[in-house]
């Protein structure tokens, strides 16, 4: 088996395992254990039931349950398939100085956003 068909069934693995535990944790609801512990809510609170409304494709409700998420996930998985894409073709995963910026300013607002909703 060649080197990139290899590299190849890492990446099919990796996603299938990704979304089957997407998948799980959506249909078992599980709850938040910062939420639990601290009693106040993480970044990524209200993820499910936002994706509960994207399913059902109430947009608006979606956006109301968590803003940050919203627009986190998809910009997330775009910059997962395409750091997949570059380990299939090269081996290497690392990003270019703009996308490491970029994936580190969101994690800055994904932060900032975790303290503002506290406080509100």
């Amino acid at each position: 088996m060649s080197l990139r068909k290899k590299r190849f069934a890492h990446v099919a693995v990796f996603w299938l395992l990704g979304i089957f535990l997407f998948i799980l944790v959506i249909q078992l609801e599980i709850p938040c254990w910062i939420k639990s512990l601290t009693h106040l809510d993480c970044p990524s609170c209200g993820t499910v039931r936002m994706m509960g409304y994207l399913k059902q494709g109430n947009f608006l409700s979606a956006f109301s349950q968590n803003q940050f998420m919203f627009f986190a996930l998809p910009i997330t998985a775009i910059f997962t398939i395409i750091a997949s894409c570059r380990y299939v073709k090269t081996g290497k995963i690392l990003q270019r100085k703009a996308e490491q910026l970029f994936l580190l300013t969101l994690i800055v607002i994904g932060i900032l956003f975790a303290v503002l909703r506290n406080l509100v």
